[in-house]
């Protein structure tokens, strides 16, 4: 069981890590907005604009690692389970 928790946080990190484009442990608005334009994803400009304002719940213009996984957690991603 600890090894399958391991893996989760393991792959939420990496995930993180790909946003975090120059490691200073936050997601700025543009290294999403960026981030989310090369996945291919479809989501438009302005929903991902809006979806950084929800993420970033305490309102500081970026996206701290304990922000990403609540929004992880609270999105239902199974894959991440």
């Amino acid at each position: 069981k600890q090894d399958k928790l391991y893996q989760k946080h393991e792959r939420i990190y990496d995930a993180f890590s790909r946003f975090d484009g120059n490691h200073d442990g936050t997601i700025s608005k543009e290294e999403f907005l960026t981030t989310i334009d090369g996945l291919n994803v479809g989501m438009d400009r302005m929903t991902a604009e809006r979806l950084v304002g929800e993420i970033d719940l305490n309102s500081d213009g970026v996206i701290n690692y304990y922000e990403f996984v609540n929004a992880l957690e609270h999105s239902g991603m199974e894959g991440l389970q």
